[in-house]
């Protein structure tokens, strides 16, 4: 069991060296800070990769562990600015920027049982995987390559308190993207080629939070599952696949 379990250790690192997070999650209950509002918390779960067309033959999904840090700034009473840093296996690594638009219900100091929400974000997320060898790629006249990605998603969340402190959110996001592969002949060198994989994803989340508050401060607790159709890692196929992640925040404000 234990060697079963070093062996999809040693695959997943393997894979995190020449492939770049997608990240797909929301983590977040739709009300936003509302003004003066701010939240630092911390993310970890797992997320889907992609890479440039490496192995056609290859048609799976691939996710890897992902973990991280949030911070989010309320502005005004119905928006809200997110940050996400993140890294995910050996080397890859990103970050996300989104801004949320509460279209209605109440920002999160003011919401009670009973309260609904509904919210609209647009975020662009950016990845690095530096330095897959030549045993990774197609061509092995490249010595390595490094990996780049940029992305835009949309989603729309409604989310409903049960009780003051507690509730759940649905909803669907779309993606659209890029990852590009930059070849080098030599260590450190110039590069030499490019490529590039374009793609889309779609698909919904879904979460449960409890979010016990005061009138400045709370916490969040968050576990969600995101059921996403994505780009195969290294092929133009796509797949279903599922990832759950678990995030922790403090919100407060002034």
């Amino acid at each position: 069991m234990r060697s079963q379990s070093f062996y999809l250790y040693l695959v997943l690192l393997f894979l995190s060296a020449c492939s770049v997070l997608q990240p797909v999650h929301e983590s977040n209950a739709p009300e936003t800070l509302g003004p003066w509002g701010f939240r630092i918390g911390a993310i970890a779960g797992s997320s889907p990769t992609v890479s440039s067309n490496l192995n056609t033959t290859d048609n799976s999904s691939y996710s890897l562990p992902l973990e991280g840090f949030r911070v989010d700034i309320g502005l005004g009473r119905s928006f809200e600015f997110d940050y996400d840093a993140f890294v995910g296996g050996a080397v890859a690594a990103g970050s996300s920027y989104q801004l949320r638009w509460q279209i209605f219900g109440n920002p999160l100091f003011e919401t009670k049982a009973g309260d609904s929400a509904l919210t609209l974000g647009v975020r662009n997320s950016v990845g690095t995987a530096p330095g897959f060898t030549s045993s990774d790629i197609t061509n092995a006249s490249y010595y390595s390559a490094d990996l780049s990605l940029n992305s835009y998603d949309v989603s729309l969340v409604y989310g409903h308190r049960m009780y003051e402190a507690f509730g759940a959110y649905i909803g669907a996001k779309n993606i659209s993207g890029s990852v590009t592969a930059s070849y080098h002949s030599v260590v450190n060198g110039p590069v030499v080629a490019t490529t590039n994989k374009s793609f889309t994803a779609y698909g919904g989340v879904a979460g449960l939070y409890l979010s016990p508050h005061g009138k400045s401060a709370g916490v969040d607790l968050i576990l969600e599952l995101d059921y996403m159709n994505v780009p195969a890692t290294y092929s133009t196929a796509s797949n279903w696949v599922s990832d759950v992640n678990v995030s922790l925040g403090i919100p407060f404000h002034f």
